[in-house]
């Protein structure tokens, strides 16, 4: 994958980051919750992140130039995503064990979904640094 397609990416993630933020705001709109107020910060750090991607491609002028990846760094790709899939899978299920053990009553359906992907970031990229440091 080149710069420009994971610029690209990026951009797509920010568009999708702020939708969400809109209606979760839209949701909540009488009582706010702790996600309409940690959701607009992920969302602006995430785009502040962008931009200063964006500024450090063009100042390389590597906008079509390809990534270059070693065996390693595809290794521990492979292994991350790995972990990450399966702990998604046990995650997911441990969420329709409790919707079905004690009813949706315990906690807002939006709110695990977005507890569980935040999870699976967190999952990721600090299974990335054990891997890169650590091994």
């Amino acid at each position: 994958m080149n710069y420009l397609y994971n610029f690209l990416i990026k951009i797509v993630i920010s568009i999708l980051l702020m939708e969400a933020t809109f209606n979760i705001w839209k949701m909540e709109a009488g009582e706010p919750g702790i996600l309409s107020w940690f959701l607009p910060l992920i969302t602006i750090f995430w785009i502040v992140l962008t931009i200063v991607n964006a500024v450090q491609i063009k100042k390389g002028k590597k906008w079509l130039k390809e990534e270059e990846e070693d065996e390693r760094d595809q290794m521990i790709k492979y292994k991350v995503g790995y972990i990450t899939c399966w702990s998604n899978m046990g995650l997911l299920a441990l969420l329709f064990f409790f919707y079905g053990t004690f009813g949706i009553e315990m906690f807002n359906p939006v709110y695990a979904l977005a507890l569980i992907v935040f999870l699976n970031i967190v999952i990721y990229y600090s299974m990335k640094l054990y891997f890169l440091f650590f091994e």
